[in-house]
């Protein structure tokens, strides 16, 4: 617990860090938000390998099972979702608070070249707002992170398990 507490702060920290960079360069507004996003997801995986590391040379004597890659990655995700979820809403609530406006206007304009009739286009924007209030906004970070998360973490525990052979057998 202690080292998935200790690199799920590492993740956070990092997150916040390349969630500021990325507001002060306004890289928030460009339309290569999405790759510099994709790219931030290396680092819950790169916590993770450090965890695994530090597990294998500390308490499981070399060996790591399966579930226990699975469970710190998991916990790494969910530590770091919260605080994640939290900084999300402080950013669209403090640091930009006019964020949310330049999103809602994004998606006016895509659905608009689509040639969707303006009355679909505003009842579409009226529902969504409806989930943009710090809650749904926390609910939905925590959970898209938990997701993405459990994923992630399914895929690092089949890459670095080393199960010990004594166990197995």
């Amino acid at each position: 617990m202690k080292i998935a507490l200790k690199y799920a702060l590492i993740y956070s920290g990092i997150n916040i860090v390349w969630g500021l960079l990325m507001f002060v360069t306004d890289l928030t507004r460009s339309d290569m938000s999405w790759v510099f996003n994709i790219l931030s997801m290396a680092i819950p995986v790169i916590c993770i390998v450090f965890a695994t590391k530090e597990y294998k040379a500390t308490i499981g004597n070399g060996w790591m099972k399966f579930s226990d890659v699975f469970k710190q990655g998991l916990l790494i995700f969910v530590i770091g979702g919260i605080i994640t979820a939290a900084y999300t809403v402080l950013y669209v609530t403090v640091i930009d608070p006019e964020f949310m406006t330049f999103i809602q206007e994004k998606q006016m304009n895509k659905m608009l070249e689509m040639g969707m009739p303006e009355e679909q286009v505003e009842q579409q924007l009226n529902m969504s707002a409806k989930f943009q209030t710090p809650f749904w906004m926390f609910t939905w970070t925590l959970l898209g992170t938990l997701l993405i998360g459990t994923l992630i973490s399914l895929i690092m525990a089949a890459v670095l398990k080393k199960p010990n052979p004594e166990e197995i057998a």
